[in-house]
């Protein structure tokens, strides 16, 4: 099942009013055209708690979840209630305001004990990664691409690692592309040859060929990883 499929029935069974607050992450997720991110919202359990851990993480270390802030799940959960009180990211003059007002925004507990942590998680993901593409100046749906490849391979897209890229001015959607093997020849190079700088800026010490050789090896063991979480997530 897809995610359209997953977000029309386990997602909005519970209530009602979670179907419209949901469709913006529906649309999220469907821009960024990412497959991984489907599959690991319907696998959910500590695939999907994984993915919704390392975007708070990594939110927080980018300076833009503050460090009283609740988690991206709860995050989710006072997005998905406001949206029934009509408070939307349309209202407000840009989304770091919107998610501004979420941090005092007060849920219901009672209509808590109506979402599922799919739920709550799916929106969660929505919100930070929409946070910090605005700020970032990326394409909306590029954080669903790295959130996806972080599933597939936690060890190398870590916090640090992902600040480091940032920092340095990589091309997210192309570096996405890169370990998804949807690109080759002389833009592959061009990705390639800024990921050894920047992991050799780090272990000056490596011989560069070492480290394109561990960097060959990343590639398809994350590609692989990937390849194996969209398998499993269209038969959940």
């Amino acid at each position: 099942m897809g995610f359209f499929g997953f977000i029309g029935s386990a997602l909005i069974s519970a209530a009602s009013w979670v179907g419209n607050a949901l469709s913006s992450a529906v649309s999220w997720v469907g821009n960024a055209l990412s497959r991984g991110l489907e599959a690991c919202i319907n696998i959910g359990g500590s695939i999907l708690s994984g993915i919704t851990r390392f975007a708070g993480d990594l939110a927080r270390a980018l300076g833009l979840f503050k460090p009283y802030d609740p988690d991206a799940e709860q995050f989710g959960e006072r997005a998905l209630q406001a949206h029934e009180a009509g408070i939307v990211p349309e209202n407000f003059p840009d989304f770091e305001s919107y998610v501004e007002h979420l941090r005092h925004f007060e849920i219901d507990p009672e209509k808590s004990k109506e979402l599922s942590f799919e739920q709550k998680a799916a929106k969660g993901l929505e919100i930070a990664g929409r946070l910090m593409e605005e700020k970032l100046g990326l394409r909306e749906g590029s954080m669903a691409e790295i959130f996806a490849l972080h599933a597939a391979n936690p060890e190398y897209f870590n916090v640090t690692r992902l600040r480091q890229l940032l920092d340095g001015g990589l091309d997210i959607d192309a570096i996405a592309a890169y370990f998804e093997k949807r690109i080759g020849g002389a833009e592959s190079l061009e990705i390639e040859d800024a990921l050894v700088d920047l992991e050799q800026a780090t272990q000056p010490a490596k011989n560069p060929d070492e480290v394109r050789q561990e960097l060959w090896r990343t590639v398809d063991t994350t590609a692989q990883n990937l390849e194996n979480l969209i398998r499993k997530g269209a038969t959940q």
